[in-house]
Protein backbone atom coordinates (compact mmCIF):
# COMPACT_ATOMS: atom_id res chain seq x y z
CA UNK A 1 0.00 0.00 0.00
CA UNK A 2 2.54 2.42 0.89
CA UNK A 3 4.49 1.56 -2.84
CA UNK A 4 0.86 2.40 -4.13
CA UNK A 5 0.77 5.69 -2.46
CA UNK A 6 3.87 6.79 -3.55
CA UNK A 7 3.00 5.99 -7.36
CA UNK A 8 -0.25 7.75 -6.72
CA UNK A 9 1.18 11.14 -5.77
CA UNK A 10 3.19 11.08 -8.70
CA UNK A 11 1.05 10.54 -11.39
CA UNK A 12 -0.50 12.81 -13.78
CA UNK A 13 -3.81 11.88 -15.38
CA UNK A 14 -3.47 11.79 -18.99
CA UNK A 15 -6.02 13.80 -20.76
CA UNK A 16 -7.40 13.27 -24.25
CA UNK A 17 -5.63 15.45 -27.32
CA UNK A 18 -7.93 18.30 -27.89
CA UNK A 19 -6.36 20.17 -30.38
CA UNK A 20 -8.80 23.52 -30.39
CA UNK A 21 -11.74 24.74 -29.08
CA UNK A 22 -14.84 27.72 -30.18
CA UNK A 23 -16.18 29.33 -27.08
CA UNK A 24 -13.67 28.97 -24.47
CA UNK A 25 -13.57 31.38 -21.37
CA UNK A 26 -10.32 32.87 -20.44
CA UNK A 27 -10.32 30.37 -17.41
CA UNK A 28 -11.41 27.92 -18.96
CA UNK A 29 -8.44 28.50 -21.60
CA UNK A 30 -5.92 28.20 -19.01
CA UNK A 31 -7.44 24.80 -17.97
CA UNK A 32 -7.03 23.46 -21.51
CA UNK A 33 -3.28 24.83 -21.91
CA UNK A 34 -2.91 22.70 -18.83
CA UNK A 35 -4.15 20.11 -19.71
CA UNK A 36 -2.55 19.93 -23.58
CA UNK A 37 1.08 20.71 -22.26
CA UNK A 38 0.90 24.29 -22.82
CA UNK A 39 -0.92 24.36 -26.64
CA UNK A 40 -3.82 25.37 -27.60
CA UNK A 41 -6.07 27.02 -30.35
CA UNK A 42 -9.29 28.93 -30.82
CA UNK A 43 -10.27 27.98 -34.31
CA UNK A 44 -14.26 29.89 -35.46
CA UNK A 45 -15.73 30.42 -38.43
CA UNK A 46 -17.17 32.82 -37.27
CA UNK A 47 -14.98 34.47 -34.74
CA UNK A 48 -17.10 37.38 -33.19
CA UNK A 49 -17.70 35.01 -30.46
CA UNK A 50 -13.88 34.24 -29.69
CA UNK A 51 -12.96 38.25 -29.53
CA UNK A 52 -16.54 38.64 -27.55
CA UNK A 53 -14.95 36.06 -24.55
CA UNK A 54 -11.93 38.04 -24.61
CA UNK A 55 -13.66 41.04 -23.66
CA UNK A 56 -16.46 39.98 -21.76
CA UNK A 57 -13.97 38.71 -18.83
CA UNK A 58 -11.32 41.19 -18.90
CA UNK A 59 -12.45 43.15 -15.72
CA UNK A 60 -11.23 40.06 -14.02
CA UNK A 61 -7.71 40.03 -15.71
CA UNK A 62 -8.93 37.45 -18.45
CA UNK A 63 -6.82 39.88 -21.31
CA UNK A 64 -3.03 38.62 -19.94
CA UNK A 65 -4.04 35.41 -20.63
CA UNK A 66 -4.20 35.93 -24.46
CA UNK A 67 -1.57 38.39 -24.52
CA UNK A 68 0.99 36.02 -22.51
CA UNK A 69 0.19 33.55 -25.13
CA UNK A 70 1.35 35.51 -27.70
CA UNK A 71 4.57 36.47 -26.56
CA UNK A 72 5.25 32.56 -24.56
CA UNK A 73 5.51 34.53 -21.01
CA UNK A 74 4.72 32.84 -18.04
CA UNK A 75 1.32 31.97 -16.76
CA UNK A 76 -0.06 31.57 -13.62
CA UNK A 77 -3.46 31.73 -12.75
CA UNK A 78 -5.02 31.21 -9.03
CA UNK A 79 -8.28 30.41 -8.26
CA UNK A 80 -10.26 29.54 -5.09
CA UNK A 81 -12.41 26.98 -7.22
CA UNK A 82 -10.21 25.33 -9.67
CA UNK A 83 -6.73 25.90 -7.52
CA UNK A 84 -3.78 27.06 -9.20
CA UNK A 85 -2.44 26.97 -13.07
CA UNK A 86 1.22 27.92 -13.89
CA UNK A 87 2.25 27.28 -17.04
CA UNK A 88 6.07 28.38 -18.34
CA UNK A 89 5.68 28.56 -22.23
CA UNK A 90 1.98 28.88 -23.12
CA UNK A 91 1.12 28.92 -26.86
CA UNK A 92 -2.14 30.38 -28.22
CA UNK A 93 -3.29 30.13 -31.84
CA UNK A 94 -6.53 31.94 -32.71
CA UNK A 95 -7.94 31.19 -36.41
CA UNK A 96 -10.66 33.45 -36.89
CA UNK A 97 -12.84 34.60 -39.74
CA UNK A 98 -15.38 37.26 -39.14
CA UNK A 99 -17.63 39.94 -40.26
CA UNK A 100 -16.13 43.82 -41.06
CA UNK A 101 -18.10 44.39 -38.04
CA UNK A 102 -16.38 42.29 -35.50
CA UNK A 103 -13.23 44.07 -36.21
CA UNK A 104 -14.90 47.41 -36.30
CA UNK A 105 -16.41 46.53 -32.66
CA UNK A 106 -12.32 45.54 -31.94
CA UNK A 107 -10.95 48.91 -32.50
CA UNK A 108 -13.54 50.99 -31.14
CA UNK A 109 -12.85 48.55 -27.99
CA UNK A 110 -10.50 50.68 -25.15
CA UNK A 111 -8.98 47.27 -23.60
CA UNK A 112 -8.54 45.67 -26.91
CA UNK A 113 -6.66 48.21 -28.86
CA UNK A 114 -5.11 49.98 -25.78
CA UNK A 115 -3.53 46.76 -24.34
CA UNK A 116 -1.92 45.38 -27.42
CA UNK A 117 -4.20 42.71 -28.51
CA UNK A 118 -4.77 44.56 -32.00
CA UNK A 119 -1.59 44.98 -32.77
CA UNK A 120 -0.63 41.11 -32.27
CA UNK A 121 -3.55 39.93 -34.78
CA UNK A 122 -2.54 39.60 -38.70
CA UNK A 123 -5.43 40.83 -40.54
CA UNK A 124 -6.16 39.54 -44.09
CA UNK A 125 -9.01 41.64 -45.81
CA UNK A 126 -11.08 39.78 -48.11
CA UNK A 127 -12.87 41.28 -50.94
CA UNK A 128 -16.72 40.28 -51.34
CA UNK A 129 -17.50 37.77 -54.13
CA UNK A 130 -20.79 38.75 -53.67
CA UNK A 131 -22.10 39.28 -57.37
CA UNK A 132 -19.82 36.99 -59.05
CA UNK A 133 -20.61 33.64 -57.16
CA UNK A 134 -21.00 30.09 -58.39
CA UNK A 135 -24.11 28.03 -57.39
CA UNK A 136 -21.11 24.86 -56.56
CA UNK A 137 -17.54 25.23 -55.94
CA UNK A 138 -14.49 23.24 -56.72
CA UNK A 139 -13.45 20.22 -54.67
CA UNK A 140 -10.33 19.88 -52.79
CA UNK A 141 -7.54 18.50 -54.91
CA UNK A 142 -6.99 15.53 -53.75
CA UNK A 143 -3.13 15.59 -53.80
CA UNK A 144 -3.37 18.96 -51.74
CA UNK A 145 -6.01 16.79 -49.11
CA UNK A 146 -3.58 13.93 -48.72
CA UNK A 147 -0.57 16.06 -48.39
CA UNK A 148 -2.03 18.34 -45.85
CA UNK A 149 -3.46 15.13 -43.56
CA UNK A 150 0.80 13.56 -44.04
CA UNK A 151 1.97 17.09 -42.77
CA UNK A 152 -0.57 17.06 -39.66
CA UNK A 153 0.73 13.21 -38.86
CA UNK A 154 4.00 14.24 -39.03
CA UNK A 155 3.70 17.67 -36.92
CA UNK A 156 1.62 15.55 -33.84
CA UNK A 157 4.22 12.31 -33.94
CA UNK A 158 6.97 14.50 -34.11
CA UNK A 159 5.63 16.84 -31.58
CA UNK A 160 8.54 18.49 -29.30
CA UNK A 161 9.20 21.70 -27.92
CA UNK A 162 12.73 23.49 -28.41
CA UNK A 163 14.12 26.53 -30.04
CA UNK A 164 14.17 27.50 -33.15
CA UNK A 165 17.75 29.12 -34.43
CA UNK A 166 18.28 31.07 -37.82
CA UNK A 167 21.51 30.62 -39.42
CA UNK A 168 23.78 33.36 -39.97
CA UNK A 169 22.05 34.47 -43.33
CA UNK A 170 18.85 33.91 -42.48
CA UNK A 171 19.32 36.40 -39.08
CA UNK A 172 20.85 39.05 -41.79
CA UNK A 173 17.82 39.18 -43.50
CA UNK A 174 15.84 39.42 -40.24
CA UNK A 175 17.90 42.20 -39.17
CA UNK A 176 17.42 43.91 -42.57
CA UNK A 177 13.67 43.42 -42.55
CA UNK A 178 13.91 45.32 -38.83
CA UNK A 179 15.91 48.35 -39.74
CA UNK A 180 13.40 48.95 -42.73
CA UNK A 181 10.26 48.44 -40.57
CA UNK A 182 11.84 50.51 -37.82
CA UNK A 183 12.83 53.53 -40.34
CA UNK A 184 8.89 53.80 -41.20
CA UNK A 185 7.85 54.01 -37.41
CA UNK A 186 9.80 57.59 -37.08
CA UNK A 187 7.30 60.03 -34.99
CA UNK A 188 5.52 62.50 -37.41
CA UNK A 189 7.56 62.00 -40.59
CA UNK A 190 7.67 57.62 -40.84
CA UNK A 191 5.10 56.13 -43.28
CA UNK A 192 3.77 53.70 -40.77
CA UNK A 193 3.93 55.81 -37.85
CA UNK A 194 -0.09 55.95 -38.02
CA UNK A 195 -0.30 52.02 -36.92
CA UNK A 196 3.18 51.87 -35.43
CA UNK A 197 1.89 49.54 -32.31
CA UNK A 198 0.96 47.38 -34.99
CA UNK A 199 3.95 47.23 -37.07
CA UNK A 200 6.35 47.53 -34.18
CA UNK A 201 5.24 43.67 -33.50
CA UNK A 202 5.80 42.86 -37.57
CA UNK A 203 9.52 41.42 -37.38
CA UNK A 204 8.56 39.33 -34.18
CA UNK A 205 5.39 38.23 -36.63
CA UNK A 206 7.72 37.54 -39.11
CA UNK A 207 9.92 35.50 -37.04
CA UNK A 208 7.37 33.44 -36.14
CA UNK A 209 6.34 32.69 -39.82
CA UNK A 210 9.87 31.98 -40.89
CA UNK A 211 10.00 29.24 -38.01
CA UNK A 212 6.39 27.68 -39.31
CA UNK A 213 7.49 27.55 -42.77
CA UNK A 214 10.68 25.84 -41.64
CA UNK A 215 8.83 23.47 -39.52
CA UNK A 216 6.53 22.94 -42.58
CA UNK A 217 9.62 22.05 -44.86
CA UNK A 218 11.20 19.92 -42.13
CA UNK A 219 7.89 17.96 -41.59
CA UNK A 220 7.70 17.44 -44.80
CA UNK A 221 10.42 15.40 -45.59
CA UNK A 222 9.93 13.39 -42.34
CA UNK A 223 12.53 15.21 -40.32
CA UNK A 224 12.98 17.25 -36.96
CA UNK A 225 12.57 20.57 -37.38
CA UNK A 226 14.81 21.39 -34.14
CA UNK A 227 18.05 19.48 -35.15
CA UNK A 228 18.17 22.11 -38.45
CA UNK A 229 18.32 26.14 -38.18
CA UNK A 230 16.13 28.52 -40.33
CA UNK A 231 17.27 29.07 -43.78
CA UNK A 232 17.72 32.44 -45.61
CA UNK A 233 15.20 31.31 -47.88
CA UNK A 234 13.14 30.29 -45.51
CA UNK A 235 13.28 33.73 -43.59
CA UNK A 236 13.13 35.64 -47.22
CA UNK A 237 9.46 33.70 -47.75
CA UNK A 238 8.15 34.73 -44.71
CA UNK A 239 9.06 38.12 -45.28
CA UNK A 240 7.00 37.59 -48.47
CA UNK A 241 4.09 36.91 -45.85
CA UNK A 242 4.80 39.73 -43.64
CA UNK A 243 4.30 42.44 -46.28
CA UNK A 244 1.29 40.62 -47.65
CA UNK A 245 -0.23 41.05 -44.09
CA UNK A 246 1.22 44.65 -43.41
CA UNK A 247 -1.25 45.45 -47.06
CA UNK A 248 -3.52 44.31 -45.33
CA UNK A 249 -2.94 46.07 -41.90
CA UNK A 250 -2.52 49.41 -43.76
CA UNK A 251 -6.04 48.96 -45.40
CA UNK A 252 -7.85 48.01 -42.07
CA UNK A 253 -5.75 50.85 -40.21
CA UNK A 254 -6.46 53.76 -42.64
CA UNK A 255 -10.32 53.02 -42.44
CA UNK A 256 -9.83 53.59 -38.88
CA UNK A 257 -7.52 56.35 -38.31
CA UNK A 258 -8.11 59.87 -37.64
CA UNK A 259 -8.72 62.50 -40.55
CA UNK A 260 -5.40 63.95 -41.67
CA UNK A 261 -5.93 67.39 -40.96
CA UNK A 262 -6.26 65.99 -37.13
CA UNK A 263 -3.17 64.28 -37.37
CA UNK A 264 -1.45 67.39 -38.77
CA UNK A 265 -3.22 69.75 -35.85
CA UNK A 266 -1.78 66.61 -33.42
CA UNK A 267 1.34 67.16 -34.42
CA UNK A 268 1.13 71.33 -34.67
CA UNK A 269 0.09 71.09 -30.90
CA UNK A 270 3.03 68.62 -29.79
CA UNK A 271 5.34 71.82 -31.34
CA UNK A 272 3.73 74.65 -29.93
CA UNK A 273 4.23 72.97 -26.52
CA UNK A 274 7.69 72.02 -27.15
CA UNK A 275 7.90 76.25 -28.33
CA UNK A 276 6.59 77.13 -25.30
CA UNK A 277 3.80 80.40 -24.49
CA UNK A 278 4.26 83.35 -26.90
CA UNK A 279 5.45 81.44 -29.86
CA UNK A 280 5.63 83.75 -33.26
CA UNK A 281 4.04 82.61 -36.77
CA UNK A 282 7.76 82.86 -37.86
CA UNK A 283 9.05 80.51 -35.06
CA UNK A 284 6.25 77.87 -35.42
CA UNK A 285 7.02 77.63 -39.15
CA UNK A 286 10.59 77.06 -38.70
CA UNK A 287 9.80 74.32 -36.59
CA UNK A 288 7.71 72.67 -38.95
CA UNK A 289 8.95 73.61 -42.24
CA UNK A 290 10.10 70.05 -42.68
CA UNK A 291 7.22 67.94 -41.47
CA UNK A 292 5.13 66.68 -44.54
CA UNK A 293 5.74 69.31 -47.43
CA UNK A 294 2.66 69.37 -49.70
CA UNK A 295 0.19 68.37 -47.13
CA UNK A 296 0.82 70.10 -43.94
CA UNK A 297 -0.88 73.78 -44.34
CA UNK A 298 0.14 75.54 -41.19
CA UNK A 299 -3.00 78.16 -41.00
CA UNK A 300 -5.46 75.29 -41.20
CA UNK A 301 -3.95 73.61 -38.16
CA UNK A 302 -3.47 76.91 -36.12
CA UNK A 303 -7.49 77.76 -36.91
CA UNK A 304 -8.50 74.31 -36.06
CA UNK A 305 -6.27 74.84 -32.78
CA UNK A 306 -8.19 78.19 -31.91
CA UNK A 307 -11.20 76.85 -33.08
CA UNK A 308 -11.48 74.37 -30.60
CA UNK A 309 -9.80 76.05 -27.28
CA UNK A 310 -6.17 74.41 -27.41
CA UNK A 311 -4.28 78.09 -28.27
CA UNK A 312 -5.44 81.61 -28.84
CA UNK A 313 -3.67 84.72 -31.82
CA UNK A 314 -3.34 88.12 -29.69
CA UNK A 315 -1.71 90.63 -30.93
CA UNK A 316 2.03 91.47 -29.18
CA UNK A 317 3.71 95.25 -29.94
CA UNK A 318 7.03 95.80 -30.65
CA UNK A 319 8.33 99.21 -31.22
CA UNK A 320 4.97 100.07 -31.93
CA UNK A 321 4.00 97.73 -34.16
CA UNK A 322 1.85 94.96 -34.02
CA UNK A 323 2.62 90.95 -33.95
CA UNK A 324 0.48 88.09 -33.76
CA UNK A 325 1.36 85.57 -31.52
CA UNK A 326 -0.16 82.32 -30.05
CA UNK A 327 -0.73 81.70 -26.49
CA UNK A 328 -1.46 78.49 -24.80
CA UNK A 329 -4.49 77.60 -22.73
CA UNK A 330 -3.23 76.71 -19.29
CA UNK A 331 -5.81 73.98 -18.86
CA UNK A 332 -4.69 71.85 -22.24
CA UNK A 333 -0.93 72.88 -21.77
CA UNK A 334 -0.25 69.06 -20.04
CA UNK A 335 -2.75 67.44 -22.53
CA UNK A 336 -1.61 65.32 -25.11
CA UNK A 337 -5.15 64.84 -26.64
CA UNK A 338 -6.91 62.32 -23.95
CA UNK A 339 -4.76 62.38 -20.75
CA UNK A 340 -6.13 66.21 -19.42
CA UNK A 341 -9.51 66.57 -17.89
CA UNK A 342 -10.05 69.09 -15.31
CA UNK A 343 -12.54 68.41 -13.77
CA UNK A 344 -13.89 71.90 -11.42
CA UNK A 345 -13.80 73.64 -15.36
CA UNK A 346 -16.81 75.84 -15.29
CA UNK A 347 -18.23 77.78 -18.35
CA UNK A 348 -16.01 75.50 -21.05
CA UNK A 349 -16.50 74.13 -24.40
CA UNK A 350 -15.81 70.54 -25.61
CA UNK A 351 -12.74 70.39 -27.79
CA UNK A 352 -13.68 67.82 -30.07
CA UNK A 353 -9.88 67.55 -31.44
CA UNK A 354 -9.74 63.97 -29.34
CA UNK A 355 -11.75 61.51 -31.16
CA UNK A 356 -13.13 59.09 -28.98
CA UNK A 357 -12.88 61.22 -25.70
CA UNK A 358 -13.22 64.81 -24.69
CA UNK A 359 -11.22 67.49 -23.24
CA UNK A 360 -12.63 70.07 -22.02
CA UNK A 361 -10.89 73.24 -21.92
CA UNK A 362 -11.68 77.09 -20.95
CA UNK A 363 -11.59 79.21 -23.83
CA UNK A 364 -14.31 81.65 -23.64
CA UNK A 365 -13.48 85.47 -23.67
CA UNK A 366 -14.33 87.70 -21.18
CA UNK A 367 -14.33 84.73 -18.52
CA UNK A 368 -12.90 86.26 -15.51
CA UNK A 369 -10.70 82.72 -15.37
CA UNK A 370 -9.89 82.71 -19.07
CA UNK A 371 -6.44 81.09 -19.39
CA UNK A 372 -5.30 83.42 -22.62
CA UNK A 373 -5.40 86.50 -19.92
CA UNK A 374 -2.22 87.87 -18.37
Amino acid sequence: MRELNKEWAVFTAIEPLRLYGVDVTPEMLANMLQAQGGVFALISAEGGGIFENIGRYTDKGGMEIYLNGFSGDRVCVDRKSSGSIVIERPIINILAPCQPIVVADMFSDRQKAGRGLLSRILFVKCLSRVGSRKPTGQPMNERVKTNYHTLCGNVLNGLDKGDLVFDDDAFAEYCNFFNEIEQKLTPDTGELEFMSEWAGKLPGSMARLAGLIHCIAAFEQGKNPLTTKISKADTQNAITLAKYFLAHAKSIYTERVEPEELVHAKYLWRRMLKLGDGASKSQIYHATKNYKKGAFILDDSLSMLIEHGYIAATEHYISGKPKTVYRINELAKFSTFGTFTPENATNCTKCTLNVGSEITVSALVGDSDNPFTD
